[in-house]
């Protein structure tokens, strides 16, 4: 909405000085003023311009920016010399508006929206004054339309600021980088930067093989109940080539003889439509002239000989590998022999974890295979270098087979010695702890703790003041009355088969008794002068209490002594701030304690003011009092 008033009085702009009009000249009459905008005075005028120098706003009244705490707004083209006419370097004055309440201080075409803003409406008043005029100055008045101060859906920021997240590759997977807070709505609008052609709205943008190598923008729109819409515009982001990936090696096929032809076997990649080319053929890691194809025929050059060779795997959308197959020998008809039995280390008790050894061969394995025997048995799923021994193991005989393997050998398998295996104690890692309101009538727990071996059950033995509890077995105990004031401890024993029992106890804990279900705040009564009795009055307890105790505080400060219902005030307490703190007592119950509201001590005469004036204890503020006692004065 715009508001103009057309005949508004001629103005003399008295405040433009001879300097600021040779400045204006300066400038040239379409470019801005860079001072600060010249106050003008609207007087009404019987006289109607007639040289056209009435200003008139012909742009959008809407001012610009998002109308939530925090963020900054501006008058739009209400600020734009250009949107006026006419455009003779107009001077513009700003006020920003609260709903009808003007803003102190807010007087530029910018303003930064506050948190009181929040459910209020802004707009701006812009009075456009010409800088020249033949006949006279006419200011006019233009309103912009008033905004709700809402929150935002989300923090805006700039176009191109904010960035997605996740990996833009080929097979990577986009989207919004952040958290998104709860209520808010987003749509999404993943566009392709080369023709504009939006590709998904989807909230994740999947990268296939199809957007290799171009480029996509993502225009997102929070909205949420309540609040201002905000859209960003994300980072232009391209899609890069993917790592490839071999997921199983290449491998050589063929007999390891002379005159034998060996071919390349493709491995397993990440992705499908992998293509292998610039194979080059290796002999004991020297590359061999002219064998560059996918199958090399061994030579007597070859036997005996390491042979293996190199290769670069393709994929559209991929980054190009290096890979290879083979490093085997072309011996055959010999057998692996070892020429050092392997052997078992490590310490053999139970819940540890053991290794065997390789050995030593006549020639160099390239691969091994193992299994562990328990009593001359094998153990089922025991195949690896390592062997965690269990309750099962204990005092049994653990033995472990070495098998070597290299491509056109026999396979060697030799045995280790055998090691008897012995028992191990369970020892806690975490100590269990006590878990609950330990107070009469309440059940608390204990928890099992933490164990180096994992325990197959427990044993719970519950005590107080360090003697069990007759029949406190379980994990659960209920509070009575005799453990009032005492400390109670649980013994968690932890147990597993073919393992030495564990126990860890918890730390003690003191029970405490019955809450009350309220107890009031207490009053003070008496007269608040020195010299006079304060009197207590305990709160309602629920259930009533039987007795109470007492303790008085000067400024917050605990009185040594004061600790009966009646407190007399003394020269110290004057002007200061009174409180007592009253205890609940009954049987079986815990103690609680509440403190009454302030009562201040009023300042009063000194002893001799009765006639000849005086003056307070010293105490801020200093009082001097005229004789009689009763009025005073600060000094």
């Amino acid at each position: 909405m715009i508001e103009v008033r057309p005949r508004w009085a001629k103005t003399v702009l008295a405040a433009v000085s001879a300097t600021a009009l040779v400045l204006g000249l300066g400038m040239g009459l379409g470019a801005p003023a860079a001072a600060a905008p010249v106050a003008v005075t609207a007087v009404p005028a019987a006289v109607e311009a007639d040289d056209g120098s009435q200003m008139r706003f012909k742009g959008n009244p809407d001012p610009e920016g998002f109308f939530c705490p925090d963020q900054p707004v501006t008058a739009g083209e209400l600020g734009d010399y250009w949107q006026w006419e006419p455009t003779a370097a107009p001077q513009l004055v700003y006020q920003w508006y609260r709903d009808d309440t003007p803003i102190a201080g807010a007087r530029t075409d910018e303003y930064w929206v506050q948190g009181v803003d929040l459910g209020h409406r802004l707009w701006v008043e812009v009075i456009a004054q010409p800088l020249f005029s033949n006949t006279g100055a006419v200011t006019t008045r233009a309103v912009g339309t008033k905004k709700e101060v809402k929150p935002c859906a989300t923090y805006p920021v700039a176009p191109g600021y904010a960035s997605v997240g996740g990996s833009s590759v080929v097979g990577g997977t986009v989207e919004i980088d952040g958290h998104i807070s709860p209520g808010v709505h987003v749509d999404y609008y993943w566009t392709r930067v080369g023709d504009g052609q939006l590709i998904s709205t989807a909230s994740r943008l999947r990268l296939g093989l199809e957007h290799y190598d171009q480029e996509f923008s993502l225009r997102a729109v929070f909205t949420k109940q309540g609040a201002w819409p905000v859209e960003r515009i994300y980072q232009t982001f391209g899609v890069s080539p993917a790592d490839l990936v071999a997921k199983s090696e290449s491998t050589i096929t063929g007999a390891l003889r002379t005159g034998a032809k060996l071919t390349v076997k493709d491995g397993k990649f990440n992705v499908a439509g992998v293509h292998l080319d610039h194979f080059q053929w290796h002999r004991n890691g020297q590359p061999i002239k002219g064998a560059t194809g996918r199958s090399y025929t061994l030579t007597h050059a070859d036997a005996g000989k390491r042979m293996y060779v190199t290769m670069e795997a393709f994929a559209h959308g991929y980054t190009n590998i290096s890979t290879w197959a083979g490093e085997t020998t072309t011996v055959s008809g010999g057998s692996l022999l070892a020429k050092g039995k392997p052997t078992i280390s490590g310490t053999a008790s139970a819940g540890l974890a053991v290794a065997v050894t390789k050995g030593s061969w006549n020639f160099a394995p390239t691969s091994y295979s193992y299994q562990w025997y328990r009593s001359g048995k094998a153990i089922k799923g025991a195949t690896k270098p390592t062997y965690k021994l269990t309750g099962t193991d204990v005092g049994r005989k653990i033995t472990a087979k070495v098998s070597a393997k290299r491509y056109g050998y026999k396979t060697g398998s030799v045995t280790t010695a055998a090691r008897t295996v012995s028992s191990a104690a369970i020892k806690p890692v975490g100590k269990p702890k006590i878990s609950g309101t330990i107070r009469r009538g309440s059940t608390v727990m204990a928890t099992k703790g933490s164990w180096n071996i994992t325990p197959t059950s427990y044993a719970y033995q519950w005590y107080r003041s360090g003697k069990a509890i007759k029949g406190a077995t379980k994990p659960k105990y209920k509070i009575t009355t005799t453990d009032i004031g005492r400390k109670i401890t649980a013994k968690v024993s932890a147990k597993r088969h073919g393992f030495r029992t564990g126990s860890a106890t918890t730390a003690a804990r003191t029970a405490a008794g019955t809450a009350f279900k309220s107890v009031g705040r207490p009053k003070i009564s008496g007269t608040k002068k020195v010299g006079y009795t304060l009197t207590a009055k305990p709160g309602i307890a629920s259930p009533q209490a039987t007795s109470y105790s007492y303790q008085w505080y000067r400024d917050g400060k605990a009185i040594k002594g004061a600790t009966k219902k009646a407190y007399k005030l003394r020269a110290a307490d004057e002007g200061s701030d009174m409180t007592v703190k009253v205890a609940a007592k009954r049987a079986h119950y815990s103690s609680t304690s509440r403190t009454s509201h302030t009562a201040v001590v009023a300042w009063g005469p000194a002893p001799d003011s009765g006639g000849s004036g005086g003056h307070s204890s010293g105490k801020a503020p200093n009082r001097c009092y005229y004789p009689g006692g009763r009025d005073f004065y600060y000094c």
